[in-house]
């Protein structure tokens, strides 16, 4: 698993690629993020939109 710190990745990450949501504000829980920006099939539906 990765780990970001100070803006750098180290360890290894799962895939070879990854994508990154930028969610504007401070979410009590990465869960609480992910049910506000409409669950994990909500997020990917917006990814497949641009790959």
């Amino acid at each position: 698993m990765g780990l970001i710190k100070d803006g750098t990745i180290s360890g290894v990450l799962p895939e070879p690629q990854g994508f990154l949501v930028h969610y504007p504000g401070y979410p009590s829980s990465s869960a609480r993020a992910v049910d506000t920006l409409g669950g994990t099939q909500g997020i990917l539906k917006v990814l497949g939109k641009f790959c």
